[in-house]
């Protein structure tokens, strides 16, 4: 049995408000914090009429090694619509599809042109006309899918976001 002595005391010291005074280095702080708060995935969003391309390119970029949503859509119009429900921070565009191309989609969605969102060309053609003339109305790069790793475009989505931001000025 224990004294009614202790056992006040006891029930005092469980009800008292906890108070630690732990001082953490800044490298600590920062850890700490960096680990409450899970890194932020950058939304890429793949419009190829070709499935093959399409599901090779969505599936690297899901992979371990990269931190990315990707979304997907066959044509401008699903990639549209997908643009005006999203927040999107990088397109990878097929130049060559049927209907509906870079210019027309350009005209669709005109935050491509801005531009606030960052887009890429991936496509099969090696046209070095077109590639300057898609570069003129809003896209950051033009990369041929043959000649393209998965890491050269890991590297040109970064590098397209970061030029986009510094245009925005965010």
């Amino acid at each position: 049995m224990v004294p009614l002595a202790v056992h006040s005391l006891f029930v005092a010291f469980l009800s008292a408000p906890l108070q630690l005074d732990y001082k953490f280095s800044k490298c600590t702080q920062k850890a700490m914090n960096s680990e409450s708060t899970p890194p932020t995935r950058t939304t890429v969003l793949i419009i190829d009429d070709n499935y093959n391309d399409r599901k090779h390119w969505s599936n690297a970029l899901r992979g371990p090694s990269f931190n990315y949503l990707v979304l997907e859509a066959s044509d401008a119009e699903d990639g549209r619509k997908i643009l005006q429900n999203q927040k999107v921070d990088c397109v990878l565009l097929d130049f060559d599809m049927p209907l509906c191309g870079f210019f027309t989609l350009i005209e669709l969605v005109p935050d491509l042109a801005r531009p606030n969102i960052a887009v890429i060309m991936l496509t099969c053609l090696v046209h070095p006309v077109w590639s300057e003339l898609t570069k003129q109305h809003g896209a950051q790069a033009w990369l041929v899918k043959q000649h393209t790793s998965v890491e050269d475009l890991d590297n040109a989505i970064h590098k397209a976001i970061t030029s986009v931001k510094s245009l925005r000025g965010s």
